[in-house]
């Protein structure tokens, strides 16, 4: 199978999901699951469509207590990477009924403390990497120096991917509590078993069933590594934390590396919702020509208090 064919029927099967089943839970602040923990998901999505185009006949009988997916380190900080089991491709083929629980502890979602004694400012900029503050840095330096303060929110959990102490007047730097991200959990998925039966599509000689592939990828938000790969419950307490910050800060425009992670999607959601703009700034190839997009927030109202 080509790389094109393969990113097309990828394509199809993220679109079908997020048609059926992205509002089936949504953030506090409305962002989709689906939306939250894309990149990951899409991941785990293209593997399973390798598996199932090359597959002539059906999977092996399998152990009732296999599991769905099977997670794997990375060398990434923070990083698991999960692939599709035996039993994962049965499941969503429906040739398997039972859905066997992850062994992983969830935790009840909770509010995370603000920080104390945050005040308005221009401009805020997030930072969950040693990229990001190498980027970011020089940036900011140069905007105090004209006079646009900085309010820089660091959301790394290692240490050698701090923000910097910085030490120039007009950039002040918060840090998002590391123990959000000790927080494991997927979503409840309340109103997922009743579309457990609703369409299938083709993928290769096989049909898939949508509900059943909503439940299988739902596995990748249960373990929560750290600010790179949250669990829902760890996303849905640092979009409120994210929520709270900006709202306080009231900057007109937020800074962001990368929107694409779970904490970059959050951080510019947040923003439309206070009417900042966002600017992004790449990373791979720092404060150049080119590499800086901005994007104007629609006027949403917000649910949170």
């Amino acid at each position: 199978m080509s790389a094109n064919a393969l990113d097309r029927e990828v394509y199809a099967l993220m679109t079908a999901l997020e048609d059926g089943y992205a509002g089936v839970e949504v953030t506090p602040g409305g962002v989709s699951w689906l939306r939250v923990h894309h990149v990951p998901i899409r991941r785990l999505v293209m593997r399973l469509v390798r598996r199932l185009q090359t597959m002539r006949e059906p999977v092996s009988p399998v152990h009732r207590e296999q599991p769905l997916v099977a997670a794997r380190e990375s060398a990434s900080i923070g990083y698991v990477s999960y692939d599709v089991t035996d039993a994962g491709v049965a499941y969503t083929l429906g040739l398997r009924d039972d859905d066997p629980k992850d062994d992983v502890h969830g935790t009840e979602p909770e509010v995370a403390r603000q920080p104390s004694r945050m005040f308005r400012t221009q401009l805020c900029a997030i930072s969950w990497s040693s990229r990001h503050a190498e980027t970011l840095l020089p940036v900011l330096v140069e905007l105090a120096e004209r006079g646009i303060t900085t309010t820089v929110v660091d959301a790394s959990t290692e240490s050698s991917q701090r923000f910097p102490e910085p030490h120039t007047p007009g950039i002040l730097v918060v840090r998002l509590p590391e123990a959000i991200f000790a927080h494991n959990g997927a979503p409840p998925f309340r109103h997922l078993g009743a579309l457990l039966d609703g369409p299938t599509v083709p993928v290769g000689q096989h049909e898939m069933s949508l509900g059943r592939l909503a439940q299988l990828v739902s596995y990748v938000l249960v373990r929560s590594t750290d600010c790179t790969q949250p669990s829902w419950a760890a996303a849905f307490m640092a979009e409120c934390w994210l929520h709270g910050a900006l709202t306080a800060l009231r900057p007109d425009v937020l800074l962001c590396s990368n929107d694409t992670s779970p904490l970059g999607v959050l951080a510019v959601a947040a923003a439309d919702r206070i009417g900042a703009s966002t600017v992004y700034v790449q990373h791979e190839t720092g404060w150049m020509d080119r590499s800086v997009g901005r994007r104007r927030p629609p006027h949403r109202r917000y649910g949170l208090s």
